[in-house]
């Protein structure tokens, strides 16, 4: 389930990158995230400089969907994790500095991301007490 969030993990529900991107773009609109677009599984601009599209309001509505999936809210949590691929193994870091911060406490990872178009962006959970909300910047 790991794998599942980090780079590679089309190869897990797709035969190729197209119809991986394909069935990305057809749940997003069943989610009603009508401000995505998907033009590649990893979210940075394709060779012809198009970008994939989504809004803040589209990805707070996506990270709501996963507190329906126990197992994903535990893997969020994690500083990073290592996959095995035969002899070969890679590290991936969680690369939410909120989560790091010791003057802020309660913040789970969702995602993260940069291009020159959209700048920096976040999505994340924040959880204090009994209070529990989804926020994308």
């Amino acid at each position: 389930m790991q794998l599942m969030l980090f780079p590679r993990a089309r190869k897990v529900v797709a035969n190729n990158e197209k119809d991986f991107v394909r069935k990305m773009n057809k749940r997003a609109a069943e989610l009603a995230l009508t401000s995505t677009r998907f033009v590649n599984s990893h979210g940075l601009p394709n060779r012809r400089g198009v970008d994939t599209l989504g809004s803040a309001k589209d990805m707070v509505l996506l990270g709501e969907r996963l507190f329906e999936y126990p197992v994903l809210m535990d893997i969020i949590k994690l500083p990073g994790a290592t996959i095995r691929e035969g002899k070969k193994k890679t590290v991936y870091r969680n690369t939410n500095t909120l989560m790091k911060s010791k003057n802020i406490s309660g913040i789970d990872g969702l995602k993260t991301g940069y291009t020159r178009a959209a700048g920096f962006c976040i999505t994340f959970i924040f959880q204090k007490d009994f209070f529990v909300d989804v926020m994308a910047m």
